[in-house]
């Protein structure tokens, strides 16, 4: 009888792990891979999920796709350059405006960038000028990154990159999507980071991304190179002169760019092989705080053997978040190609109907548990600050209340 009861208690926990095991949640190392061709990285920074639900089109997608929210942190906090370059290394690191100099290849760019490398641009068609200045900025940090590991491995595997777009002011230029796809020396293969912008005075510096060429020139390279990343790079625009804005102008420029952004998702999907393509959707920065306070952002992942469902990763071991870490190991897997020096997982899959619904939820209460948690450490410190100040006027106080005391 006994023996019985402990052959029913052993079957129940095997049933209980096999429920377990047997979870929708599955790696990408099970999909085949041999019929990926490319993936695209579609830059959409400081979007949020709130913009979501005003963008159709990403609506739509969303419904065939795997999302969820993405931890942009890199060295210095989640809403700078580094969260570019934590992409495209081994773990999280470092950038600034500074490093990042990027530029399509003419005579003079070769010229200079030679000079300051001794590598020739070979065929290369965008390069780093300043792409030791950002790799001494590196050898200083406490996670000592790889720089470029991304692209690199990419090209060890005999794959070619490409970046289309920029998120360049009528003051500075600004390129650091080229940051996620360029190899150790800086150096991307294909794309057109120069001349992709119109003159347009309804947007921000009177200029917007030429969305009919980003999409002709994205579709063309298909067939040259295997990781290619799209800079949208209007959204960008709008945050850099917002202080310049009213709240309701920000909004009414903000909306506008949020339409011609989701009519060039909607025309690009179209133009692409589902069979033979992966689509993320990421915001390298922290949602645009005028709209949310949220430190993650929204990811969407869409393609070849993605269903409905949402993200995770071994990384965060939490269902429906990812880390900026996780992307290249995912990329790299996906195409068959070397992963070496990663430290992030490749991302997990799960699926779930109503996806955006859950994340939407698991958003609102990660922030109410920062939020909380803010308060309490703040609380937290305060009173440990309180304490040593009280500990330390005691411990001078002490001995003179006793020396008064014994001569009384």
């Amino acid at each position: 009888m006994i023996l019985l009861k402990r052959r029913k208690i052993v079957l129940v926990f095997i049933i209980l792990f096999s429920f377990i095991l047997n979870d929708k949640g599955y790696t990408i190392r099970d999909f085949n891979r041999t019929n990926i061709e490319n993936i695209y990285l579609i830059v959409l920074n400081r979007l949020t999920l709130y913009d979501i639900e005003t963008m159709p089109n990403i609506r739509k997608l969303i419904d065939n796709s795997s999302i969820g929210l993405i931890n942009t942190r890199g060295i210095s906090g989640f809403d700078s350059t580094d969260s570019y370059i934590t992409i495209n290394a081994s773990a999280r690191a470092s950038a600034g405006d500074d490093c990042s100099s990027f530029f399509n290849v003419s005579k003079d760019i070769e010229n200079i960038y030679k000079r300051r490398t001794g590598q020739a641009t070979s065929n290369s068609q965008i390069v780093n000028l300043e792409i030791n200045r950002l790799i001494e900025l590196n050898n200083h940090v406490d996670y000592s990154p790889y720089i470029g590991a991304l692209g690199e491995n990419l090209h060890k595997s005999g794959l070619k990159t490409a970046v289309f777009g920029n998120s360049d002011t009528a003051d500075c230029f600004i390129r650091t999507n080229c940051l996620i796809a360029m190899d150790r020396y800086g150096q991307i293969d294909y794309g057109n980071i120069d001349d992709i912008l119109i003159q347009d005075n309804k947007f921000s510096f009177g200029i917007k991304t030429d969305y009919e060429k980003l999409l002709k020139q994205a579709i063309d390279i298909q067939t040259h190179a295997s990781f290619i990343v799209i800079e949208t790079g209007d959204l960008n625009r709008l945050h850099s002169n917002k202080n310049k804005l009213s709240n309701s102008m920000f909004l009414i420029h903000r909306d506008a760019i949020l339409d011609e952004i989701d009519n060039f998702i909607g025309n690009f999907i179209n133009n692409i092989n589902k069979e033979k393509a992966i689509v993320f959707i990421v915001s390298p920065n922290r949602e645009e705080s005028v709209i949310s306070k949220s430190r993650l952002s929204p990811f969407i992942m869409w393609g070849k053997d993605i269903e409905t469902g949402v993200v995770s990763s071994g990384t965060t071991r939490r269902t429906g978040i990812i880390s900026n870490i996780d992307i290249a190991p995912t990329i790299t897997n996906f195409l068959s190609a070397s992963s070496d020096s990663f430290i992030g997982s490749p991302i997990l899959l799960r699926n779930m109907k109503n996806n955006f619904d859950f994340i939407k939820e698991l958003s609102y209460r990660t922030n109410n548990i920062s939020y909380i948690r803010h308060i309490v450490l703040k609380t937290y410190n305060i009173t440990a600050i309180i304490f040593l100040l009280l500990s330390t006027l005691l411990l001078f106080f002490v001995p003179i209340l006793q020396k008064n005391f014994i001569e009384i």
